[in-house]
């Protein structure tokens, strides 16, 4: 702490006194420093020798790689756009399920087959989008009503939505 109280105290006289090299006359260089400091204000300067006595040195400033751990908190979801609640397009029988939990599916692979109340025709429903089968709410030989009968998630792309509180951030 004594050492840097000397250096501050060191720079703040340097900074207040011109500079003068050997053979120099001291009112030349008063004067010179007087422009100097007419021209440019808050300039001050250390003179080479000096600084390195003092272990003064500077460097070019450039980016570097700055690296902080905090813990955080939170969970990886996938966008609105990645899930789909797949649901019969009419109420009816279903004939029969040709995925469950887990499959992985493409856009248009066959999901179950429903016989219609109406015209008792068969129809197929098919998956809106490529992704796993999350839950499954079809069986054969259940009614489908206005049920949610599949969920698919695309889990290609998910997001992080992490929690930081305000006292982590100043660590």
């Amino acid at each position: 702490m004594k050492q840097i109280v000397i250096l501050f105290i060191t720079i703040a006289a340097l900074a207040f006194m011109p500079a003068y090299s050997a053979g120099d006359h001291p009112t030349e260089k008063h004067e010179e420093a007087t422009e100097h400091k007419e021209t440019e204000k808050n300039f001050s300067s250390i003179e080479p020798d000096m600084a390195l006595q003092l272990g003064i040195v500077t460097s070019t400033a450039a980016p570097q790689q700055l690296e902080q751990s905090i813990p955080l908190y939170g969970s990886l979801i996938s966008g609105p756009e990645q899930i789909s609640h797949v649901r019969a397009r009419f109420e009816g029988l279903i004939k029969s399920v040709a995925v469950t939990i887990g499959d992985r599916v493409k856009t248009g692979d066959l999901l179950a087959e429903v016989e219609s109340n109406d015209s008792l025709k068969v129809y197929r429903i098919r998956a809106p989008i490529s992704g796993r089968i999350m839950q499954r709410h079809a069986n054969t030989g259940e009614f489908t009503q206005d049920q949610v009968l599949f969920s698919i998630a695309n889990l290609d792309t998910l997001w992080a939505e992490l929690r930081v509180f305000p006292s982590r951030t100043e660590d």
